[in-house]
């Protein structure tokens, strides 16, 4: 299956949020934190400097950036002030993949991932290895969608979460499923009363290998 860019972006952004949803399932995010970048666009091997703030006074914050693959590069740690404010650096890979990229800051005494979203001019992005597929890709509110996600471990517990608009989780399942002995794993999810059109992705997450996939579909 081939994502367009405005879906592999919103894939990219739930798999960066993967690892903060097994601290806070529903995503809750506190008023008043914010990330700004320094820039409106960066380049392969660049450092960039973002400011971050909110953040409990001197937390520890994590910090790590998400390529359009949706391949998770670690930033490093930095401590908050006193104010709760942040500065943090993470340089670019001088082979870095051009398109839309995430970082993602995230306290650990809040719980609270930020995210900041910016253009990289880099090398070509290679073809994407197919990990899942949903059908339908596409439907209006009341429909059941249907996942299979692969590339887990044999029989291995599966957490998955789904993540809509605004990069809010509308329901999270922690060992909601378990791969079969061929490593698949088959869901089935139908959104909310209220839930808003646009692009929802599936994320799904092996508690024993770690893989990560995530599976992108649109809601009428």
């Amino acid at each position: 299956m081939t994502f367009d860019w405005k879906r592999r972006a919103a894939v990219a952004f739930a798999l960066a949020i993967t690892l903060v949803i097994v601290f806070a399932p529903r995503g809750s995010r506190a008023g008043g934190f914010a990330l700004a970048p320094a820039f409106p666009s960066a380049v392969a091997g660049q450092i960039l400097q973002f400011n971050g703030a909110g953040f409990a006074p001197e937390e520890l914050v994590s910090v790590w950036a998400t390529a359009p693959d949706g391949s998770v590069l670690g930033g490093g740690r930095v401590s908050a002030s006193t104010s709760g404010d942040a500065r943090i650096a993470f340089e670019l890979p001088f082979n870095a993949i051009g398109g839309h990229w995430a970082v993602t800051a995230y306290g650990h005494q809040t719980q609270t991932p930020v995210i900041v979203r910016f253009d990289v001019t880099g090398r070509t992005p290679p073809q994407v290895p197919v990990q899942g597929f949903v059908s339908p890709a596409t439907g209006p509110l009341g429909t059941t969608f249907g996942f299979t996600a692969l590339g887990f471990r044999a029989d291995e517990k599966v957490s998955y979460w789904i993540t809509g608009p605004g990069n809010r989780v509308y329901e999270a399942f922690p060992a909601g499923a378990v791969a079969g002995a061929d490593g698949t794993v088959r869901v089935w999810w139908s959104p909310p009363a209220g839930s808003p059109p646009g692009t929802f992705v599936l994320t799904a997450q092996g508690l024993r290998s770690g893989v990560a996939r995530g599976i992108a579909f649109d809601l009428q």
